[in-house]
């Protein structure tokens, strides 16, 4: 996605309410006091109560970012058939992408981690240039 076309959706979906004042202290300045964070490097591989998985987690202190992200996430999930495990935290969110028919990493789990990592670099840049 285009930095344009993610501005435009990223402003049609919260309408400059980015950066207003919200009840939460940590929504004051998204990008100077709380940048947005990969808080793991890379996607991890696990194994845990017989399956297999890629996780990462994502910091992300505002939370109009952290819906936006969500909501994208979702709507990328859509689009490829293939939804992820969301664990939803104050200030983040982890990642968790399997393929649940047989318990085990596939071919569209990468392909979805490697969507979302753009999706997030993306946030990124809009986020450093406003």
């Amino acid at each position: 996605m285009s930095t344009r076309m993610l501005t435009n959706a990223f402003n049609n979906r919260f309408k400059g309410r980015l950066f207003e004042s919200a009840t939460q202290p940590y929504d004051s300045n998204p990008v100077d006091d709380h940048p947005v964070t990969v808080a793991d490097a890379k996607w991890e591989e696990y194994s845990d109560s017989g399956k297999n998985y890629l996780k990462r987690s994502y910091s992300i202190p505002n939370l109009k970012v952290l819906k936006y992200f969500i909501s994208e996430v979702l709507d990328i999930a859509t689009e490829t058939h293939h939804h992820p495990e969301l664990l939803i935290k104050e200030k983040g969110v982890d990642v968790i992408l399997y393929t649940k028919d047989i318990n085990d990493i596939t071919y569209l789990d990468y392909q979805l981690s490697e969507k979302i990592n753009d999706l997030m670099k993306d946030i990124i840049n809009l986020l450093k240039r406003d």
